[in-house]
C-alpha cells in the first residue's frame, strides 16, 4: 500500500526514467496504471462517513435516514447493512460506529450479527453485500491516489 508521498515518489522516478515525448507520456500512465492495480486498499482508508453515503446510494434512500429515528423495515435493514460495513472495513469499535449512526453499540452488535447470518445464508444477498464492497473499495483506491491525479511535472 502506498501514500500520497509514495505515488509522488513513483510518478516523479516514472517521470525521470521515461522520455518526455508523446509516447512517453502514454506509457508513464501504463506504468503507473499497473502498478496501482496491484496495489491493495487498507481498511483505514475507508471511513465511516463514505460507507454510510455508499449504502444510501445503492439502497437509493436518503443519507439522513440511515442516521434518523425511522424504525421502517427497509430504513432498519439498510443502516444494518451500513453498520455491517463499518466494522468489517474499518477498524471502528462498536460505540464508535453506533455514535455516527445516533445508535447505542449493542444496535451495532445486532445489526452486525444479523447481517453476517444473512449472508451465510443466503448467496444472492451476499453478492449484493460484496458488490458493494468492491465499490468502496474501488473508490478507496481512486481516492487514494491515480495515475491521472499525480502531478508528473513538466521540465
Amino acid at each position: 500500500m502506498f501514500t500520497r508521498d509514495e505515488w509522488q515518489l513513483i510518478a516523479d522516478a516514472v517521470e525521470v526514467l521515461i522520455p518526455d515525448s508523446e509516447e512517453g507520456c502514454a506509457l508513464r500512465n501504463q506504468v503507473l496504471a499497473r502498478a496501482l492495480r496491484q496495489v491493495e486498499i487498507a481498511p483505514e482508508k475507508l471511513d465511516i462517513e463514505r460507507i454510510q453515503r455508499r449504502v444510501s446510494e445503492f439502497f437509493h434512500i436518503e443519507l439522513a435516514d440511515l442516521t434518523s429515528k425511522k424504525r421502517t423495515q427497509r430504513i432498519a435493514f439498510c443502516r444494518q447493512v451500513a453498520m455491517y460495513l463499518c466494522r468489517k472495513m474499518t477498524d471502528s469499535s462498536f460505540p464508535a460506529i453506533g455514535e455516527h449512526f445516533g445508535r447505542d453499540h449493542s444496535t451495532v452488535i445486532h445489526a452486525f450479527n444479523l447481517i453476517d447470518r444473512r449472508i451465510a445464508h443466503d448467496s444472492a444477498f451476499r453478492f449484493s453485500i460484496e458488490k458493494i464492497e468492491r465499490e468502496l473499495k474501488r473508490v478507496a483506491l481512486l481516492r487514494i491516489e491515480s495515475p491521472s491525479s499525480l502531478s508528473l511535472r513538466s521540465a
